[in-house]
């Protein structure tokens, strides 16, 4: 039986109790203070934020990323089993895998429906392999949708969220 109280410690405050926070960094959180203009590589947090936030900050932050996605499978893969948790702004994502047995090749497609864009996101991609389909399908779907979203093809009635910067100086960056 556990004792409760001076003895037991079972409060969490004993030295081996794990903490929230352990490596002392903060990812942020909020995309409308995010800060495109200090990240120089390709991260699925600013690339998530951007997507969501089409500022022009964020829309330039997209225009440098996208030539290098190509090498950043993994932050593709990332960004597209992140964006489920913006239910307004994603309406409808799935993914398909199928395998020809005859052929032995594997076809991964992608379809999104999003609130933000007008029409629909799909890639289909095959490949000899289950993961090579996957990945080279993760990256189309990413390079696909950032070109989208450069392009400016959105709903109309749908304006994006503008950078905290850009509502208080709305000619800085003109």
């Amino acid at each position: 039986m556990y004792e409760i109280g001076l003895d037991g410690s079972s409060d969490g405050s004993s030295s081996n109790a794990r903490r929230g926070n352990r490596g002392g960094r903060v990812a942020p959180t909020n995309a409308e203070v995010f800060d495109f203009e200090s990240c120089e590589i390709v991260s699925e947090t600013a690339l998530r934020h951007a997507l969501m936030t089409r500022s022009s900050v964020a829309l330039d932050y997209i225009a440098d990323v996208v030539p290098d996605l190509a090498t950043h499978a993994e932050v593709c893969s990332h960004v597209i089993n992140t964006l489920p948790r913006a239910p307004d702004a994603i309406t409808f994502l799935t993914e398909i895998k199928r395998r020809c047995l005859i052929k032995n090749v594997y076809t991964h497609s992608i379809f999104m429906q999003t609130a933000f864009l007008h029409g629909s996101v799909r890639v289909r991609v095959k490949d000899s392999t289950e993961k090579g389909a996957k990945q080279a399908a993760h990256i189309a779907f990413v390079k696909q949708l950032c070109e989208r979203v450069l392009a400016g093809v959105e709903t109309p009635g749908k304006t994006p969220v503008q950078h905290p910067i850009e509502q208080s100086c709305p000619t800085a960056f003109i």
